[in-house]
């Protein structure tokens, strides 16, 4: 079994995925082409690729070699082009070569039951993410310095994060007591009428897509903060599109993720059955539900995500970018220093005005 790293059929070198323009590049001899037809002419060299039941890829070329031997977590490969090792944990499924640069696939956690079915392409190039995060990080008045370093900044990573999407029936039977509150005044009283009502609701209806990110590494909380994703722009799953990027497989088959998706699906159908009761009550108390759900489909699919991990008095903190739309999930650390500084400010300023008070009403 193997790693790809994508070659150019003109000049040899590494071709990676041009967000701009939505094809390989070839960034030595400007050699442009499809994801479709670059991946057409490896299959053309090994007629395994791309088969989700193959299990070994004959293909050499530009690729690093795994070595059957393991450290601790990790496996060993070797760079084709350099013959350095690339050392990865069970999951990295796309990488670089630590010493040349390389990009490496990991081409036995990429197929079969593990191959993606889907894929979203990055629309964002890596300087508008920087451009991104850089704005993010001025708007800070007590943002720690240490964020707008460019030792910060070049950490900035492009990750395609492992994503199931499901499909599910849902049906919500609710009952609830409802009730519509009136008042008025006759003579010095106010009086109130209130009415009761039995309320009862039936609503069914279908989830499509529902994401839920499968990598034990990510914060699921911000994970699900970064949607939406644009599905329309969706693709089948090429391994070219990894390429200049980094990836990882699946934590959790689909079936480990079902109860995290359908404790979601069921806050979504029960709030869809409470948008199907008058907003003209005055009070709703559901008394009993009952909800059923039905999973049609789960599909494998790698969304994109920009990402910059640091690490700022003892805590660890994360920017998070989606790397199709451009919403920004991130945790602002606020600078002690900073903080100090800006109160010794306010407090000079309000003494000097308060002296400047007392001496024109002392005169």
């Amino acid at each position: 079994m193997e790693a790809k790293s994508y070659v150019c059929p003109t000049c040899g070198a590494a071709m990676e995925f041009d967000i701009e323009e939505q094809k390989m590049s070839c960034s030595h001899c400007g050699t442009k082409m499809t994801v479709e037809e670059l991946d057409r002419q490896y299959h053309n060299l090994d007629g395994q690729y791309g088969d989700k039941n193959a299990n070994n890829f004959s293909m050499n070329d530009g690729a690093a070699t795994r070595e059957d031997n393991y450290n601790g977590n990790f496996k060993v490969y070797r760079c084709a082009s350099c013959g350095a090792e690339v050392i990865t944990d069970d999951y990295t499924a796309a990488t670089f070569c630590s010493f040349c640069g390389r990009p490496s696939l990991m081409e036995d956690r990429l197929t079969g039951a593990l191959m993606p079915e889907y894929v979203i392409p990055f629309k964002i190039r890596k300087e508008e993410a920087v451009d991104i995060y850089k704005a993010w990080a001025r708007k800070g008045a007590l943002t720690p310095s240490l964020l707008r370093k460019n030792a910060t900044i070049e950490k900035i990573t492009g990750m395609y994060v492992p994503f199931w999407l499901y499909d599910y029936d849902a049906t919500i039977d609710l009952d609830a007591q409802c009730t519509i509150t009136r008042s008025h005044t006759s003579g010095e009283y106010r009086i109130v009428d209130t009415d009761h009502y039995n309320v009862k609701r039936v609503v069914e209806a279908e989830f499509n897509r529902v994401p839920a990110d499968a990598s034990e590494k990510m914060p699921d909380n911000i994970m699900d903060m970064l949607e939406p994703f644009g599905y329309g722009e969706m693709r089948q799953f090429e391994m070219p599109y990894l390429s200049g990027y980094y990836s990882e497989r699946f934590n959790y088959d689909s079936v480990q993720m079902m109860p995290r998706i359908e404790r979601r699906i069921a806050r979504y159908i029960e709030e869809a059955g409470r948008d199907t009761i008058d907003k003209r009550y005055s009070t709703v108390n559901v008394m009993r539900k009952n909800i059923e759900l039905n999973k049609m489909n789960a599909s494998y699919a790698l969304l994109p995500v920009w990402m910059l991990n640091y690490r700022y008095n003892n805590r660890d903190y994360m920017f998070a970018l989606n790397g199709q739309t451009g919403k920004i999930v991130a945790d602002r650390p606020v600078s002690k220093q900073k903080g100090a500084a800006w109160f010794a400010t306010i407090s000079t300023v309000l003494f000097t005005i308060l002296m400047l008070i007392g001496r024109i009403f002392g005169a």
